[in-house]
């Protein structure tokens, strides 16, 4: 994800910088240089941000029961629930094809942390058809501070991004707190 993060900033043309504007969530590339903005920000001035990292894992298996169609409803339906819990200033972005980011202004960490669970709680829990059945997502959420000492975006977005991939290593209610620069260190959050 970092040397994806790094080409990016690196070359804004990238085939992997998308823009989903049906969800009216922004793309990789503007959420990259948001929260380089909010850096910039924590270090001049102190006030404290927040990146939560959302996946969904095994997505593909939506794809594989009720097609392409059911995959692209419930990637809208997901930008439509993240909207839910985001207040207005707040941004959200679509990383890749199941990952999304909500980029917190002047958000404490313990506040981003509720947020995380709220939006957890909410997709984990939405039940739909898909094909002939009930289906449900199961989402791994990482969650990582903007704070005065962080380097920049490409290492922020690439520990909230690690903290998700570990919270998908535990238990069924996934969250993970990254911490502390130059080593992640990751906590559970319940």
């Amino acid at each position: 994800m970092e040397n994806q993060l790094q080409q990016a900033v690196n070359d804004k043309a990238s085939p992997w910088v998308g823009r989903d504007t049906r969800a009216g969530l922004v793309n990789s590339q503007e959420a990259l240089e948001r929260v380089q903005r909010l850096v910039e920000s924590a270090a001049e001035t102190g006030v404290e941000h927040a990146v939560c990292y959302i996946d969904l894992d095994d997505f593909r298996r939506i794809n594989e029961r009720g097609g392409w169609d059911a995959g692209d409803w419930v990637l809208s339906e997901v930008g439509a629930r993240l909207h839910r819990h985001v207040r207005p200033g707040d941004t959200i972005a679509r990383m890749g094809s199941d990952e999304f980011a909500v980029i917190m202004k002047r958000t404490p960490l313990l506040d981003a942390i509720l947020v995380a669970r709220a939006i957890r709680d909410d997709l984990a829990g939405w039940r739909f058809v898909c094909g002939k059945e009930e289906c449900a997502l199961a989402v791994s959420v990482g969650v990582v501070p903007i704070v005065r000492d962080s380097s920049d975006a490409v290492e922020v977005l690439a520990a909230a991004d690690a903290a998700s991939r570990a919270a998908r290593e535990g238990f069924p209610r996934r969250l993970r707190v990254a911490a502390g620069r130059g080593t992640l260190r990751i906590q559970s959050a319940a």
